[in-house]
């Protein structure tokens, strides 16, 4: 990974791509091998610079802005961490990003940059069982309580889930699952018994198989529905997200936030807001020491 101040350009130095050595001698055969090699996998947390110009360079800036000052480039190819994602007033996504190699620091447009899928948590089996407050609707119908949710994902990311209703009746859906990290299950919904059904159900889950939030909605014999579900807070395994987030680095919390497929939709001076899909969290942090002082999840 290459990345050249702008400062810098009265100096003679050569910048190869690809893999982003700073030459001093002339170019040898090896470095010259390095500039045809363009990464194709992206790690999480990470990206990886483009361009439809594929020797074009990417222009670093202090802030997310086209107007804001230029304090370096780099290349097609290189690797950064992201830091953070904001969006510009006209709506454009910026990724403040660090280069894995020469640690500077800045941001760049998104449309220069291929961001890492979070993708799934494959081959691992999980049971999840909670018991709380929710409502399953249908159109047409009356609301459904739910009393209680259990989630079985096998090795083959066969998905099963249970409400079991205030009447005692159990509604069961089936489907695969679509993405997993540490705190969320996503699964495509493909059936319930005999009937046909359809939709997604986003599960946010903590310690000791506990559930604290599902969110929901599809089709169920054609008529659409929608599931909401709070796990009873007063469980001891209940999940809660200060415990893990309050004092950390708001870079740090952010970055692994990301790493779990939580998008930036927000960014203040002392604030970040970040949604994955009908979830958000909001982290608060003091601008002096950077640490978060309270975090709050919004359904």
């Amino acid at each position: 990974m290459k990345i050249k101040s702008v400062l810098m350009t009265a100096f003679c130095s050569l910048v190869v791509g690809g893999m982003g050595n700073v030459i001093i001698e002339p170019l040898t055969a090896n470095a010259q091998i390095y500039r045809d090699r363009t990464p194709t996998e992206v790690y999480d947390g990470e990206g990886v610079l483009t361009d439809r110009d594929p020797n074009g360079r990417i222009n670093l800036r202090t802030d997310p802005s086209w107007r804001s000052r230029v304090r370096g480039y780099g290349r097609v190819g290189d690797r950064v961490e992201i830091l953070q994602e904001t969006r510009s007033r006209e709506g454009e996504m910026w990724y403040e990003v660090e280069f894995l190699d020469s640690g500077e620091i800045g941001w760049i447009p998104g449309e220069n940059i291929r961001v890492a899928d979070t993708g799934s948590g494959r081959g691992e089996s999980i049971r999840l069982s909670q018991r709380g407050q929710g409502s399953f609707q249908i159109s047409g119908r009356p609301d459904w309580e739910i009393t209680l949710v259990t989630v079985n994902v096998d090795e083959r990311d066969q998905a099963e889930l249970a409400f079991r209703l205030d009447d005692n009746r159990l509604i069961r859906l089936s489907g695969d699952l679509d993405r997993r990290d540490a705190y969320t299950l996503r699964i495509d919904i493909e059936g319930s018994g005999n009937a046909n059904a359809s939709g997604t159900v986003d599960i946010e889950y903590g310690a000791n198989n506990s559930i604290n939030q599902i969110y929901g909605d599809g089709r169920l014999d054609g008529q659409p529905f929608s599931i909401s579900f709070d796990g009873d807070r007063r469980s001891d395994n209940y999940y809660d997200p200060r415990r893990e987030f309050v004092g950390e680095d708001i870079n740090n919390a952010v970055r692994r936030l990301r790493s779990q497929g939580w998008k930036v939709v927000e960014s203040d001076p002392g604030m970040i807001k970040l949604d994955r899909g009908q979830m958000g969290i909001d982290l608060q942090f003091n601008p002096r020491t950077r640490r978060v002082t309270s975090v709050r999840t919004i359904d």
